[in-house]
């Protein structure tokens, strides 16, 4: 338990300093898009990137179009953002278990490793998830919703994800079962589907009686046995993110 000071008593305080970049909320409950701002202009502005980080808490996404941000940059952003706003010093980057520096399909699209940037690439996905590409498409949207590395000890309070090649023609939208495939330019406007569902869920839905969850990854041991990949065992981010277990309950 940390001492007594170093608790929050209240949230933090949204200071304003991102009100002058044009911004907007993509739906009523989550999201704000900044369709003009650099996230590199913010790097050296440290009362901006805390706001940034009020933000995110605030809206649960942010989005930031034509970024010319680098992968050391994002890392250097990562850091701040949990930094600023109080996160324990023995937390640093996360380490995901499939970015070992001796993995060699964790790179970017230059070729380049690093262990504190988890790459996603569609063509590793079908390799370790091939079911999730040959399956019919589910029925229900929620077959693909998580929660990233919850199932660590000490998950991470904030992400960044960076789209380095998008594609221009079609594209697969699995998450949506009325529309299988559609345009990446008709796809900027299904965020709407998210408001619907988000407003009836935070309308209908019963207040729960628990907060505690638990929340487990058996793909990483299976991928493990399977295709031999390397997996980061030791301190993915924090000392207690340790073995391979991939299993944690988070208490409320």
């Amino acid at each position: 338990m940390p001492p007594s000071e170093a608790l929050l008593r209240a949230p933090l305080t949204y200071s304003h300093t991102l009100d002058k970049y044009e911004s907007f909320d993509v739906t009523g409950p989550i999201g704000r898009e900044f369709p003009k701002l650099q996230l590199s202009e913010l790097l050296k502005d440290d009362a901006k990137i805390k706001d940034l980080a009020i933000l995110a808490s605030q809206r649960g996404a942010l989005f930031f179009r034509g970024q010319d941000i680098s992968n050391d940059q994002m890392k250097d952003l990562g850091s701040k953002l949990g930094e600023l706003t109080n996160k324990p010093p023995d937390s640093k980057l996360h380490r995901h278990a499939l970015s070992s520096k001796d993995n060699a399909k964790n790179h970017d699209e230059n070729g380049k490793t690093d262990e504190e940037v988890f790459f996603v690439s569609s063509v590793r996905e079908k390799e370790n998830h091939s079911n999730r590409f040959n399956a019919p498409l589910p029925k229900l949207a929620s077959y693909l919703w998580h929660s990233d590395i919850s199932f660590e000890h000490i998950p991470a309070d904030y992400g960044v994800l960076k789209m380095a090649e998008m594609r221009t023609t079609l594209v697969e939208t699995r998450s949506l079962p009325a529309r299988t495939r559609c345009t990446t330019k008709l796809c900027d406007g299904l965020t709407a589907t998210h408001f619907q569902v988000s407003e009836l869920y935070s309308r209908s839905s019963p207040p729960s009686t628990t907060t505690d969850s638990l929340f487990l990854q058996p793909v990483f041991s299976r991928v493990l046995q399977q295709s031999k990949d390397p997996l980061i065992t030791e301190n993915r981010g924090h000392p207690e993110n340790t073995g391979l277990e991939f299993s944690a309950t988070q208490y409320g």
